[in-house]
């Protein structure tokens, strides 16, 4: 029995060594995160800039057998609509893309032409645009869009 004690001690004192060892640190300094604490402070400011602007979007349609009576149907239908838009001085206008095609069908070539001509309206004054957008409609030009947005000068104002 006392030899197989002799054997026992000196493996029990390895065994309650081993796990000090593993846990010493590779060198003698103290470690600094051990003595300190770290805290991560965050701010978020939050700013509602309402929307100053509005475009809207319209557009001159067309439909007829003969392509320059579409031009000339299209071209007299802007030209009065701008010339509503002078009436509006708030309002700005641009007038965009222009196209008269002869389409085709699964069947074959349509004997109708097609054409479009957009008119983009622009302001700060809102109830100018919509009230020009809904007479301009009533002569027949279609709603394409309108987007309320912030204007660039009024965002940079207000970034910090």
């Amino acid at each position: 029995m006392m030899k197989s004690l002799k054997f026992f001690f000196p493996a029990l004192f390895l065994v309650c060594l081993a796990p000090a060892a593993i846990a010493a640190p590779a060198s003698d300094k103290p470690s600094e995160k051990a003595n300190t604490t770290d805290i991560l402070l965050t701010q978020q400011a939050a700013l509602v800039v309402p929307r100053d602007r509005v475009v809207a979007t319209l557009r001159v349609m067309a439909r007829g057998p003969n392509a320059r009576q579409i031009q000339i149907d299209i071209n007299h239908r802007m030209m009065g609509a701008l010339a509503k838009v002078k009436n509006a001085p708030s309002v700005t206008a641009e007038t965009g893309s222009y196209a008269v095609n002869h389409p085709y069908t699964t069947q074959g070539e349509s004997s109708e032409w097609r054409g479009e001509q957009v008119l983009t309206l622009s302001s700060g004054d809102f109830d100018a645009v919509l009230a020009l957008a809904g007479v301009l409609q009533n002569d027949g030009l279609v709603m394409g869009e309108m987007r309320f947005f912030v204007s660039p000068d009024r965002l940079k104002a207000v970034q910090d």
